[in-house]
Order: structure tokens, then C-alpha cells, then sequence
């Protein structure tokens, strides 16, 4: 207050030294302006003013005086408000600033809390990796463990059932493509006694009794429970209805299919149309062995347990006969084809033959023990006997055949239905051996586990299909030549080469009779091409199929178009033509001759060039597909040259002769040379694989179409696949003739080689290996998979 005293002093000086002053005439507004400003907190101007008004009106001093120390002391509280506005302002700058920096603190923490965490994360993120790579090492050794297993369960198995070994190799295969699976695949399919079924139905129980119809379009099964099933041949279900109230013992057709009768151990006969629903009964209080239909289906035959009688009824139930003959029980009974004889076999260890009246005919016994069972060959001149041998009796000149085998107890014996073949079964290893008429053995089939022998056999009518049902409950079906699935069968002489067309649905074939035919893919003869005056030795299809050109030793080649013309007759060598091709495009025709040269010609016959290189005869000649040509010599060279006739590249193995060429699709080349080695070089000419050794005057070559296998056919007709590490991968069965070509169709699914299961004045299709497992042998069956326990490696198997 004392410093706002001096202020007022100050400014009030000549009012306290001077004389009385009379107010200005403005005084009151001065005022009025100063307390306007005073409330308006514009006190510099109200300070001002109250000091003008007091000059103007000294009178008024000390009332202006107090007004203007109200004025100073709004101007110190504003002050002091504005220097605690000015520290709780540096207060929250202060407290802004300590939260600034505990959130920085706090941001450096988070960083380095996420830097943790993703360290941390990172860490956790190699840990699942090595734990889920670990795992995967775990199961993909688990997976090679149960392949490898599996594998050497298929190499064991292929000896009791090959059609589930080859499977089960396959699986492994699947589990892990690795050596052993493929080397479980390659033994059982090379190994030419193993035969595959290629269907297998569960008859839901025990096959005691089976019967084909005579059209082979249904067949019937009879369980332990007396239930009787009828099967198409495709093996659908037809039919399922109880026949007996006990075990059936014998199912038999009547002559015209369109009935059947069944014999059953609740001592019933019952005849029952085709559709399952019953015609008759015959009761009789014996238990019945075995049962025949007479051909003309007037009558039946049949035998009993613990009986040595035969009784012969009508099909109305009459007692027509009762043959006695037999000291022990009868086993078995069959009528001959005409009906005019009947066959009884005993425990008597002999085969009585009847005529129609009851008389004894002949008796045939057998130094191998009880006979169970019985059949008449399709001509009726000769009777099977299924003793503790197989027997033949030829009775009508007196012989017999022993057939010389190891197989016992013997109980079922058919023959097939063209009668060149017959099969018998064995309680002893539960096999069925398909024999020829000679005795001869031709093939075993394994499939049924030990314990469960083969109750019933039947060829039909296609000549290559059996089926065999089981006390095991599953019906098979078996086909006897495998993967060959078709003949081309006419030529007069042996077939030294053949042709596919591109399109893989024509065949071509060429003989040693100077004819060449033209086939469709199933078999169709669609033309003969005839004009060669001597053998032909080579043949091909154009690229586009529509002609075809052949190479004769009469030392001619022709053009041909597919109606058996000739377009053109290339005329100039002077030697036999061995081998034959087109260019890639089509428009020139390629030979080579035995008289060492190579020709280039136009599809009007024109000579376009001779290749004159090699020292001796030319075996193969063919385009690569660069455009170059490729020959092989009986010089011992592989030379391939442009139609220049410059040499591009010349493979000299070491032998002196080279048979056989061919070119696989990504240009690997592969040769026989003389001294029966197969060697293969990739397309620059280094080595990939020499197989020495082999079996004796091998002719045919070839690539499989994916060009990762080869095959080759010898003298003894034997035709192999190998991969390109020289291991064996499968052998065709049952092929016989020389195979002096292998033919692969495009598709890879068939081989085509001269040659066939008869004779070799044929050629023959075979399914390849791939292709066979593909199409043409039964999967396994759930309980298989179970049974192994892959259904988690094979998620997709069988649906």
C-alpha cells in the first residue's frame, strides 16, 4: 500500500504545493470514462483517467485515490492470478513432461517387451517347425517302416496268393515309392508261375456246393446253412433264399438252364426254376454225396453216405434203377455228354462205367486210394479221375495217364469246356492245378489260405476265365492267360515283324508267307496286303495311319494305302530289306538293306539319297525326332546322319554286329549288339547301362512309351521288362514263338509281339504291367486292408 502512496504522491505533486484549482467542466465525464474502463479491466486507461479527474477536481483527491488503489490492487490480483496461473502452468508442464517420459519409458519397454515377444515367437515358431519336422522325419519313417514290412509280407505271401502279394507291393509302393517296395512289384510280377485273380466276391459263408448254368450267364452257390445264392457272371447277386435246413451238398443245371436241382444233408432233392422259386421236392432218408443230370434231363443219378448203391430216378421222383458194383461207399456219379453212359467213382479205390440199362461197362483201378471224384471229357471218350492223382482213363482203347504230381486228396476234377485243359483241386495245399490232357501241368493258381481248400471249379465258355469258389466263403474269379488280351491269328507262316498305327487302333503284321494284314485293335481282320514275292521282314504305319510301307527280302519296299493298293515299289537295293520307316512329317520313306545301304526315297518312289557308310548289312532304320537319321549295322555301329548323309554321331560298342535299335521318346538309345548284350546311351552318347549275360539270341527291343523301361524278347520266346538299372521288372506268360519286334502302343497300356500262347504264326496284345495291375487284377478287399492295417496310409483305396 505505501508503494501505491508514493505512486499517488508522485502523481498528485502540484496539488499539494499549489493553489486551489477550480474543476474543469469535463470533470464528471473523465469520471464517467474511468470507471467505463475500471469495469471494462482496462485499468491502465482507468488509471489514467482517475488521475486526469483528479487534476481537473483536486477536490475530489481522496476519493479519486482510494478509487485508483481499488484499481491497483485488481492489477496485484490479476498479478498474483497470473503468477499461479504461471506456476500450476510450469506445474502441469512439469507433470506433462514426468508423464512424457514415464510414456517414452513405457514405449521403451513395450519395444522391448516386443522385441521379446517376437524373439520369444520366433523361437517358438523354430521349435514347432523342428517338432512338426521331427514329426514328419517320425511319420515318414513310420511310413518306410510299414512300406518295407509290407513289402517283404508281399515277397513271402506271392508263394499262397500272388493276386493279394502284388497288391499288398503295391500299397507298399503307394506308403513310399522306395527299393523295396518296387523290388517286391518287379519279383512277383517277373516271376511267370504267379497268377492273378481278378475278382474276388465274399459268398458270405462256406461254398459247399456250385454250378455254372450251360450258357455261363449265371452260376449258384450252396453255403454249410443250406442257402442258396444266384450269381450273374459279372458276380451281381441275383437271388438269395434258403433251399435247405442243412448243408448243401450238390448243385447241378438241367441240360436247358432253365432249372436246377439242389441235394442237401436233410436228405431233400429239390428241383427250382432259374429264378429261385421251387418246382418240386423228392424226399428220400439218406444223406446225399453226389448228384447228376442226365443231357437229356429225363433223368438223375445219385449217390449216399455210408452207400454203395447208385440210384437212377425220373424227374418225377420214380426208382428207375439201382447199380450195384461198388464194396464201399460211392463218392461220386457223372453222365457222359450223349447221355448213353454214366461214371460212378467209390472208396473202393475204382470207376465203374454204366450203360443206360445198369449194366457194368468197365471197371478202372486206381493204385492211389479212395476216387472222390469224377468227370467225362466234353467228347465223352475219355473220364478224369480224382483219385490221390490225377488219372486219366481213355476207356474206349484202353489207356490211362497217371499225371505225375505231389498233390493229395484230390476231391474235385473238371474238365474245360473245349476239352484241352483240365483243373483238379488239393485238400492238402488248398491250390487248383489247370493241367493240358497230356498230364502235363500248366499253371497253379494260389490263392486260398491253408485250411481252406477249393470247393468248386468251372472254365467257361471264353476259354480262358475260371472260376473257383471256397469253404473259405469267397468265389474267384482267375484269368488263365493274364495280361495277353487278344490273338491275330491267319498268316500261313511265323510273323517277323508288326506295326501299331499312332493312333494305337490298327495292327499291322507281316509274314514269313510274303502277306501282310491289317487288324483292328480287338482282332478284326480288316485287310490283306499281298504283292511281295518273298518273306517280309519289315513293316510300318504312316505318322497320320493312312498307308502303310513293308520291306521284303525280295529286295523291294511298297507303299500301301490302307485298302490293300500299292501306291509305289521302291526298286534299287541289292539286297534284302531288313528294316523300314517314314520321316517325322511323313514324307519320305526310309530303308535299309542288307547290301549296307541306307536310302532316302519320296512317296512317289523317287531315290532321294544312299547312305553308304557302314561296312555290312543294316538291321534298323529310323527319324529322330531332331530330324536326323538313325542306322544300326551288322559293322558294330550306331550312326546318325542328316539327309545330307553328314554324320552327326557314331556309337561303336564292342561287338560286331549290332541286331536291334530303338530310340525311347526323350532320345536315349538302346541296341542288342551280336554277343547278346543290351547296352543304352543317352541321346549325346554317354553310357547309361550295359546288361551282359542274358539268355541267348535275343531279337526284339523297345522302349516302354514313357521311356523309363525296356523290353526284350529271345529266341525261346521269352519277353521281359527291365528298368534302366538293368533290374528285371515282369515277364509276359504263357508267350511262345520268337519275338523278333515289341511293338509299345502309345498310350502305354499294351505290348504288341509276334508270337502267342500256341504257336507262332500269330501275333499277340498283351497288357503291360502297369496297366495289368491296373485294369485286370482284383484290389484287395476291406477286410485285406484292415487285416494289414493300411486303411490310414491308403485313405482313398477301394472308394
Amino acid at each position: 500500500m505505501k508503494k501505491w502512496m508514493f505512486i499517488l504522491a508522485i502523481f498528485n505533486t502540484p496539488l499539494l504545493w499549489g493553489q486551489e484549482v477550480v474543476p474543469c467542466p469535463e470533470f464528471n465525464q473523465i469520471m464517467r470514462d474511468a470507471e467505463k474502463a475500471e469495469k471494462a479491466g482496462d485499468y491502465r486507461n482507468a488509471i489514467l483517467r482517475y488521475n486526469a479527474a483528479e487534476r481537473c477536481n483536486p477536490a475530489m483527491s481522496a476519493d479519486i485515490d482510494k478509487r485508483i488503489l481499488k484499481v491497483f490492487d485488481k492489477i496485484e490480483q490479476l498479478r498474483k492470478k497470473a503468477e499461479s496461473a504461471q506456476r500450476a502452468a510450469e506445474r502441469e508442464k512439469r507433470t506433462a513432461q514426468a508423464e512424457a517420459q514415464k510414456a517414452r519409458l513405457a514405449e521403451d519397454k513395450a519395444d522391448q517387451n516386443r522385441e521379446q515377444a517376437e524373439l520369444a515367437f520366433t523361437r517358438l515358431t523354430q521349435q514347432i517347425n523342428k517338432t512338426d519336422e521331427e514329426a514328419r522325419r517320425a511319420v515318414q519313417k513310420s511310413r518306410e517302416a510299414k512300406s518295407a514290412a509290407l513289402a517283404a509280407k508281399a515277397q513271402r505271401l506271392q508263394w499262397e496268393d500272388p493276386t493279394l502279394a502284388i497288391r499288398l507291393a503295391e500299397a507298399a509302393y503307394e506308403i513310399h515309392p522306395g527299393d523295396d517296395a518296387q523290388e517286391a512289384i518287379n519279383d512277383i510280377f517277373s516271376y511267370k508261375e504267379n497268377i492273378f485273380y481278378n475278382k474276388e466276391i465274399p459268398n458270405g459263408s462256406p461254398v459247399k456246393a456250385f454250378a455254372i448254368a450251360p450258357d455261363a450267364s449265371v452260376f449258384i452257390t450252396g453255403d454249410d446253412k443250406g442257402v442258396c445264392r444266384i450269381w450273374d457272371i459279372k458276380g451281381n447277386k441275383l437271388q438269395e433264399f434258403q433251399g435247405h435246413t442243412k448243408e448243401i451238398k450238390k448243385i447241378v443245371f438241367t441240360p436247358d438252364g432253365t432249372s436246377f436241382l439242389t441235394a442237401g444233408w436233410d436228405s431233400l432233392i429239390r428241383l427250382w426254376h432259374r429264378d429261385g422259386s421251387e418246382d418240386r421236392t423228392f424226399q428220400q432218408a439218406i444223406l446225399i454225396e453226389d448228384l447228376a443230370v442226365s443231357p437229356k434231363g429225363d433223368r438223375i443219378a445219385f449217390c449216399a453216405q455210408n452207400d454203395s448203391i447208385v440210384r437212377i430216378w425220373s424227374l418225377n421222383g420214380e426208382n428207375l434203377l439201382q447199380l450195384k458194383g461198388h464194396t464201399k461207399d460211392v463218392n461220386a456219379v457223372a453222365f457222359s455228354s450223349d447221355g448213353d453212359l454214366l461214371a460212378t467213382a467209390g472208396s473202393d479205390d475204382t470207376a465203374i462205367l454204366w450203360n443206360t440199362s445198369g449194366d457194368i461197362l468197365k471197371t478202372y483201378a486206381s493204385d492211389y486210394g479212395n476216387i472222390d471224384g469224377i468227370a467225362f471229357s466234353p467228347n465223352g471218350s475219355e473220364l478224369l479221375i480224382a483219385s490221390g492223382k490225377p488219372e486219366i482213363w481213355r476207356f474206349r482203347i484202353g489207356e490211362r495217364v497217371v499225371v505225375n504230381s505231389n498233390y493229395t486228396n484230390i476231391t474235385c476234377a473238371v474238365y474245360s469246356t473245349e476239352g484241352h485243359w483240365f483243373a483238379t483241386n488239393s485238400l492238402s495245399d488248398a491250390s487248383v492245378t489247370i493241367w493240358h490232357t497230356t498230364g502235363e501241368r500248366f499253371k497253379t493258381l494260389n490263392g486260398q489260405a491253408a485250411g481252406t481248400p477249393v470247393s468248386g471249379i468251372a472254365f467257361l465258355p471264353d476259354y480262358r476265365t475260371i472260376i473257383t469258389t471256397g469253404v473259405n466263403g469267397i468265389i474267384r474269379f482267375w484269368d488263365i492267360y493274364g495280361n495277353l488280351q487278344n490273338i491275330y491269328d491267319g498268316h500261313g507262316s511265323f510273323i517277323p515283324a508288326l506295326a501299331m498305327s499312332k493312333d494305337g487302333l490298327k495292327i499291322a503284321t507281316a509274314s514269313d508267307d510274303g502277306s501282310a494284314k491289317i487288324w483292328s485293335l480287338h482282332g478284326q481282320e480288316l485287310q490283306v496286303l499281298k504283292g511281295h514275292k518273298n518273306s517280309i521282314w519289315a513293316i510300318k504305319f504312316s505318322p497320320d495311319g493312312n498307308s502303310i510301307l513293308t520291306g521284303s527280302e525280295d529286295k523291294t519296299a511298297k507303299l500301301w494305302n490302307l485298302k490293300g493298293e500299292v501306291l509305289c515299289t521302291l526298286n534299287g537295293h541289292t539286297g534284302g530289306i531288313s528294316d523300314v520307316a517314314f520321316s517325322t512329317n511323313g514324307e519320305w520313306l526310309l530303308t535299309a538293306s542288307s547290301d549296307s545301304t541306307a536310302r532316302i526315297w519320296d512317296t512317289t518312289g523317287k531315290l532321294l539319297y544312299v547312305f553308304k557308310k557302314h561296312q555290312s548289312g543294316l538291321s534298323s532304320i529310323q527319324m529322330l525326332e531332331d530330324g536326323n537319321l538313325l542306322t544300326g549295322s551288322y559293322d558294330g555301329t550306331i550312326r546318325t546322319w542328316n539327309q545330307d548323309g553328314l554324320e552327326k554321331m557314331v556309337l561303336k560298342p564292342k561287338s560286331t554286329g549290332i541286331k536291334s535299335v530303338a530310340v525311347s521318346p526323350d532320345g536315349n538309345i538302346a541296341a542288342i549288339t551280336d554277343d547278346e548284350t543290351v547296352m543304352v546311351w543317352d541321346k549325346t552318347g554317354q553310357s547309361m547301362l550295359k546288361m551282359s549275360g542274358l539268355p541267348d539270341l535275343l531279337f526284339g527291343l523297345a522302349f516302354s512309351a514313357d521311356g523309363k523301361s525296356i523290353l526284350t524278347s529271345n529266341f525261346l520266346g521269352d519277353v521281359s521288362f527291365w528298368n534302366l538299372q538293368g533290374k528285371k521288372i515282369a515277364s509276359l506268360r504263357y508267350h511262345q514263338g520268337i519275338a523278333r519286334q515289341i511293338i509299345c502302343s502309345p498310350d502305354g497300356i499294351y505290348i504288341l509281339v509276334p508270337g502267342g500262347p500256341f504257336d507262332s504264326n500269330s501275333a499277340t496284345l498283351w497288357l503291360t504291367p502297369q496297366a495289368w495291375l491296373r485294369f485286370n487284377i482284383a484290389p484287395m478287399t476291406e477286410s485285406d486292408i484292415i487285416t494289414y492295417g493300411i486303411r490310414e496310409f491308403l485313405e482313398d483305396y477301394g472308394k
